[in-house]
């Protein structure tokens, strides 16, 4: 009976270091994707644009130089935004 018991505590540890290991597995398939955005006429950089994760609510925003930096899923598409311009997708670089 001790066996059967010391089994079944083995098993679920089993269960356990495999759930959290596909966790792990998934945490580690986001990439850092990064850039800079500028005008395309004049070069210069383009700041507080809205960087997101197509089909999400994961972004950010460009700072005084125009970068930004991101985690994303492979084979994720960004969508560019900002006043006075127009909406631009970008997933050229898929990962």
């Amino acid at each position: 009976m001790k066996l059967v018991s010391q089994m079944q505590g083995f098993t679920r540890f089993l269960c356990l270091f495999a759930v959290l290991s596909l966790v792990g597995f998934q945490a580690t398939a986001q990439k850092t994707v990064s850039g800079t955005v500028s005008d395309a006429t004049n070069n210069e950089a383009l700041i507080g644009v809205s960087v997101i994760v197509k089909g999400t609510s994961t972004g950010t925003v460009t700072d005084l130089q125009g970068a930004y930096q991101l985690e994303v899923a492979p084979n994720s598409t960004l969508v560019f935004s900002f006043v006075g311009y127009a909406t631009q997708e970008n997933c050229s670089w898929r990962i």
